[in-house]
């Protein structure tokens, strides 16, 4: 008998021939046999870096393993963004997402095989955090009658409301430009001093944040007063 053993032999068939010229005892020989290998199942996996959850802004990097000797390219689905990824000399498709924004993103990597290996899919998800939202006391608007608005700062992309408790009446303003302007009424020299609690109540980007505020009312002319946090 005779062995031969082949390696990285590729999908498909395969048709070998064996030949003995023959000696002394034997005639000379030619046999032909025909053999077939299936198209592999790529093992898919997909990683991502960092790991969940991620800071907004950050450049996320997208790896798909495909399989050694892959060839073309892989469709990877961003939540409805498709990107064409070529298969690099390892059998991975890599690609980056920058400046990734708050929100969840859902994967689906698709394979449509190539003469070794069938195709294939598969899905990953990752989440990205919201921004911090720090928040800055800019000073209070007061009319004659003590009628007070507080002026607080935040990002310019941030909206929704902030909210300031007053004698347990919660009093909303809307942020605008990143300056909600929250009217609290007429404050008094009986209720100094004045513990003011900001609330900003977060939105789909930016992260729910406070602030506190010591404001002493007293009698004020009709002016825009400054207080320091």
């Amino acid at each position: 008998k005779g062995f031969l053993v082949l390696d990285n032999v590729t999908a498909g068939n395969h048709n070998v021939v064996a030949s003995f010229p023959g000696n002394d005892n034997y005639a000379a020989k030619d046999v032909s046999k025909q053999f077939a290998i299936d198209q592999a199942a790529p093992a898919m996996d997909i990683v991502i870096t960092p790991a969940s959850p991620i800071a907004p802004d950050t450049t996320v990097t997208v790896n798909v393993t495909v399989g050694k000797n892959a060839t073309g390219s892989v469709l990877v689905n961003v939540s409805g963004e498709i990107h064409v990824v070529p298969i690099d000399a390892d059998g991975n498709a890599v690609f980056t997402l920058d400046k990734v924004q708050p929100g969840n993103y859902n994967i689906t990597a698709t394979y449509n095989g190539d003469k070794n290996y069938n195709a294939s899919s598969s899905k990953e998800s990752f989440g990205v955090d919201k921004f911090d939202t720090p928040l800055t006391f800019e000073g209070i608007e007061v009319t004659v009658d003590n009628n007070v608005t507080f002026v607080i700062k935040m990002n310019e992309n941030a909206t929704g409301n902030v909210t300031i408790m007053v004698n347990g009446v919660e009093k909303v303003g809307t942020v605008e430009n990143g300056v909600p302007r929250v009217n609290v009424g007429i404050l008094t020299e009986a209720t100094n001093p004045n513990n003011f609690t900001a609330n900003y109540n977060g939105d789909e980007n930016f992260k729910t944040s406070s602030i506190t505020v010591n404001a002493t009312m007293g009698k004020l002319n009709n002016a825009t007063v400054k207080v320091e946090v």
